[in-house]
């Protein structure tokens, strides 16, 4: 079937949720980020411009910490380097993150509230100088997605930052899977707004784009405020016709977007009963899928590799 790997499925005791697995012509970057070499981690995002994978490389790389001391001392010499601000931006949302934790709002310490904030905003005004100077660099409006999350901006400043990103790049899975976030109650907006935008830019999308899986992170979401009745058979149809027109199709070409997509499509079939229909999903995971979905059962890794099975045994593998 067009778009899944035929590598054999490998068999080991835990998945790996390695988010660089995705991106095999990035890792070297690893590396040399982890060395402290901003030269050639600079050189290399230079060259991806504003491509999508260039944000996907400033997230990996902003959680490496020990790129951190070399890029300070790389901006104060570049102030006005977009590539260096974005990863500095990109580094401080990380941080912020880190500090708030995971869990919902009403978990997160008063200091970590504070430190949240603190680095959020540190990194908007960052964002924003890049912005100002570079209007068309791509990643650091990507990152204004998150920020404007973060920062409870509203719904309006979000639409018009993803506006921004979207003129840009009309089917920036990135940029979209976003602003679902933010669409989502849980962020201010509502289930109408999340699937309707959803559906919006996946019927706008290519065969075979990723996008046109958007709307099986809005099932996620919608299945973790309601696991018993979010994935009736209507919805389940509708998720298969997202993965037959996206990960699934012939055009699909491997990208962090598609691992997403594939790792929340497995997740939402193997849950709502359909295991047959999962298996080509985890067959193009293998052992190393994204913990998009995942993330939100008990046990990720095992909760994984238990699914698989039953979606290997009904697909008919041996």
């Amino acid at each position: 079937m067009g778009g899944v790997s035929t590598a054999p499925t490998k068999r080991t005791t835990e998945p790996d949720f390695d988010p660089w697995r995705c991106e095999p012509d990035l890792q070297p970057l690893r590396a040399a980020a982890r060395s402290g070499d901003v030269a050639t981690v600079h050189d290399a995002l230079v060259r991806l411009g504003g491509d999508e994978q260039a944000t996907v490389a400033h997230c990996l790389l902003a959680e490496i910490d020990e790129l951190d001391g070399p890029w300070r001392a790389a901006l104060a010499a570049q102030p006005a380097d977009p590539v260096l601000g974005t990863l500095r931006a990109a580094r401080l949302t990380v941080t912020a993150w880190r500090a708030r934790g995971s869990g919902r709002a009403s978990t997160v310490t008063r200091e970590g509230w504070r430190m949240f904030s603190a680095d959020l905003e540190a990194a908007e005004r960052t964002l924003v100088e890049v912005c100002g100077r570079h209007p068309d660099h791509t990643p650091a409006w990507d990152a204004r997605l998150t920020t404007a999350r973060g920062l409870e901006l509203g719904l309006a400043e979000a639409r018009r930052r993803y506006a921004r990103v979207e003129a840009l790049d009309p089917h920036r899975t990135w940029a979209q899977r976003s602003l679902v976030q933010q669409l989502c109650p849980k962020w201010s907006g509502s289930w109408e707004d999340a699937f309707g935008f959803a559906r919006e830019r996946a019927a706008a999308a290519p065969d075979g784009h990723p996008s046109a899986a958007l709307v099986a992170a809005v099932h996620v979401e919608r299945w973790l405020e309601d696991k018993d009745g979010a994935l009736t058979g209507d919805v389940l149809d509708e998720i298969e016709a997202a993965a037959a027109r996206s990960v699934l199709h012939e055009r699909s070409t491997p990208s962090t977007a598609t691992s997403h997509a594939h790792s929340e499509l497995a997740m939402l079939l193997s849950v709502g009963g359909r295991p047959a229909a999962a298996h080509a999903h985890f067959e193009a995971l293998g052992d190393a899928p994204t913990d998009s979905g995942w993330c939100y059962t008990a046990g990720p890794g095992r909760e994984y590799l238990r699914r698989r099975r039953t979606a290997l045994k009904a697909g008919g593998a041996r």
